[in-house]
């Protein structure tokens, strides 16, 4: 987990539950890898429109957590972060299929990796709801 090979941690963790089924940490650890996994577009074997499904939903919950720190602020949002917002907001409306998929789960990850950097910029690092989330845009940034 610590070397970001969540498909490893989760078979270790798994193991460990196996072998003492009350280990409540491992379970927990279980339950943050198996979440980053569901969300992360870039797993090997995933088909295109898995990666593009994914990659809306990495940005949804980017643009989430965005939402959430900013409804603890004082006062109004930059303005900039108010039109990165609306316009992840309207890509998230669009239905249908896009006309590139790859071109499409591209532009998603950029504005989730946007949504993300002016969470942490205006609200610090992330807590604890947020883990799996900042653990995967940490991966994505490498």
């Amino acid at each position: 987990m610590a070397q970001d090979d969540y498909r490893s941690a989760q078979r270790a963790f798994k193991a460990a539950i196996r072998l003492n089924a009350a280990d409540a940490s491992a379970a927990k650890r279980l339950e943050l890898v198996e979440h980053v996994l569901a969300l992360d577009p870039t797993l090997r074997g995933l088909s295109t429109a898995e990666r593009y499904r994914r990659s809306q939903r990495l940005m949804e919950t980017a643009l989430g957590s965005l939402a959430k720190c900013l409804g603890t602020m004082k006062g109004s949002p930059p303005a900039a972060v108010e039109e990165l917002s609306d316009s992840a907001r309207k890509s998230l409306l669009r239905r249908g299929r896009p006309h590139s998929y790859e071109d499409s789960t591209e532009e998603n990850l950029g504005m989730a990796e946007q949504l993300w950097k002016a969470r942490t910029d205006l609200c610090g690092p992330s807590q604890s709801a947020d883990e799996p989330l900042s653990r995967l845009m940490a991966k994505l940034a490498k």
